[in-house]
């Protein structure tokens, strides 16, 4: 695979520190895009080589093949903007990344360092530090174009948090510029599947509690997806996703570094105050996956850590239970090369537990899916789940619990939300008393 390189897109170098930064072309000569292949995040956050610790150097000694001097490389002193270590290396592997013991990038090979009583012998190799390299670019983003700061902006948006005012050693507030980050992003597309799907509504009495933004609108637009805030449970009211199943993006994780949504004032998103020592999860509404696709893939995977997108749900309900209806709706999308579009929840209770004195907990959780059939027809279910009995008592949890395909008007009695015609399209709504059906396995499930 061969990529191009676009300079006229992006370019930044620095002498000092001796590193170069280029855009790549979205596409190669043969079609592959890099979003292909896995990538390293670059951690903003000092601390990752200290001294006396060990580091490994992947690197291609005078350009010839891949070399790698795992472990045995201890690092001997830490800079401002460098550290020192004793890593075998030859002429030519200046750029090689420099890893700590969890494969976090550390530093990017500089130099040897000369002994100072000895010609021609070097006493130590010495790396850029990579949080040197973060606060540099930090430091020029207001001077880039709107394109330039959009594309610095994927190396930069996950450290957010961290970079906020509260915890910076230096005001490095990436949280108060990144507003260009959001310029142009359509969200959530309610024509998405032919047929329209439009957002839901909230009931007349619910209106007033809508988190506004700061330009006065009402919906936090992503890529791919939208969410509607509630301003006193500092949580979303629903997230509106599109997956086209057809057109998915297989892109890693990464580091999970959640950031706060500038365009909303910081009082109606919850952050880590939440979530710190304890089982309750940073649970995503949209899941990752949903909305990766396309070629706006990269930007919506960090889109979906976003505080705003976060809801507290107990890690046994978080990684099992809700996943596995996840899981089914997005690998159906997939293999059907179906397009979706999901929304998604929490149940907002008077009588939610309090926790931690300003923290309401919502006891339960919905999904709606819509789909189109291959009839034409357009499909819409409703599922719930509780984590009540987990979340009663934050330090034992213990019971079954069950997920439940249930009428959308049922979610729509529960929630306030008006899904107008969509709810035509549920297969339970014609029948008469239904409230709900246990989904023990797929099979279940009433399209």
């Amino acid at each position: 695979m061969v990529l191009n390189f676009a300079p006229n897109r992006f370019f930044i170098t620095d002498e000092k520190l001796d590193f170069t930064i280029v855009a790549l072309d979205p596409r190669g000569a043969d079609g592959a895009s890099p979003s292909d292949f896995g990538h390293l995040t670059l951690i903003a956050e000092s601390g990752k080589a200290l001294k006396g610790e060990y580091v490994s150097i992947i690197q291609h000694p005078e350009g010839g093949y891949k070399a790698v001097a795992v472990r045995e490389n201890k690092v001997v002193d830490v800079f401002d903007k460098y550290i020192h270590y004793l890593t075998d290396t030859q002429p030519g592997s200046s750029g090689s990344p420099v890893f700590n013991d969890a494969w976090e990038v550390v530093a990017l090979h500089h130099s040897g360092v000369p002994d100072p009583t000895i010609s021609d012998k070097y006493v130590a190799n010495e790396g850029i530090r990579i949080s040197s390299i973060m606060k540099f670019l930090v430091g020029i983003r207001a001077d880039l174009s709107v394109e330039e700061k959009q594309l610095l902006d994927e190396l930069l948006l996950p450290f957010a948090e961290s970079l906020t005012e509260e915890s910076a050693e230096e005001p490095m507030t990436v949280w108060e510029s990144a507003q260009e980050w959001y310029q142009g992003v359509i969200g959530y597309d309610e024509n998405f599947l032919g047929s329209p799907v439009r957002m839901p509504t909230l009931r007349e009495d619910l209106r007033s509690e809508v988190a506004k933004l700061k330009d006065g609108s009402d919906v936090l637009k992503y890529n791919h997806f939208s969410i509607v805030m509630n301003k006193s449970r500092r949580l979303a009211f629903y997230t509106a996703v599109n997956i086209d199943g057809g057109r998915r993006v297989s892109l890693n994780r990464g580091r999970d570094s959640w950031y706060y949504d500038s365009r909303l004032d910081k009082k109606f998103q919850c952050g880590p105050e939440l979530y710190k020592d304890n089982p309750i999860d940073r649970g995503h509404l949209v899941r990752r996956l949903d909305p990766v696709w396309g070629e706006a893939a990269e930007f919506a995977n960090r889109d979906t850590f976003h505080f705003t997108n976060c809801s507290p749900q107990h890690k046994d309900l978080n990684q099992r239970t809700w996943l596995g209806l996840e899981d089914y709706i997005l690998e159906n999308a997939g293999k059907y090369d179906l397009k979706v579009s999901v929304f998604t929840g929490p149940v907002f209770r008077d009588d939610d537990m309090l926790y931690r004195g300003e923290f309401q907990i919502p006891a339960e959780f919905w999904k709606v899916v819509a789909i189109v059939l291959d009839n034409g027809r357009l499909s819409a279910t409703a599922y719930l789940q509780t984590q009540k009995h987990l979340i009663a008592n934050l330090e034992f949890a213990y019971g079954g619990y069950r997920t439940y395909q249930v009428p959308v008007r049922i979610i729509e009695k529960l929630t306030g939300l008006d899904f107008g015609a969509t709810r035509k399209a549920d297969p339970l709504d014609s029948l008469e008393g239904m409230i709900g059906r246990p989904i023990i396995e797929v099979a279940d499930i009433r399209l």
